[in-house]
């Protein structure tokens, strides 16, 4: 998910949109010129690249092997 926010209060505007997902995420990083995240599932051993824009879950890559592997470490 992701909600804009008042730069000045910090407070949500508007509703949360739906970005994509489908396994038990836990962790982020945020490349605002690349427009994606890098999000961990750490039950999965895996770290996935998102689009930042809502509804483009198809577009998400595994970036870190799976299934698990030495490279991971």
């Amino acid at each position: 998910m992701r909600v804009r926010v008042d730069r000045e209060t910090l407070a949500a505007v508007g509703l949360p949109e739906y970005l994509g997902g489908d396994k038990m995420m836990d962790d982020f990083c945020i490349d605002e010129d690349a427009g994606a995240a890098y999000v961990t599932a750490h039950r999965e051993n895996t770290i996935e690249r998102m689009c930042l824009e809502p509804d483009r879950d198809a577009e998400r890559e595994n970036v870190a092997r799976s299934p698990f592997d030495e490279d991971l470490v």
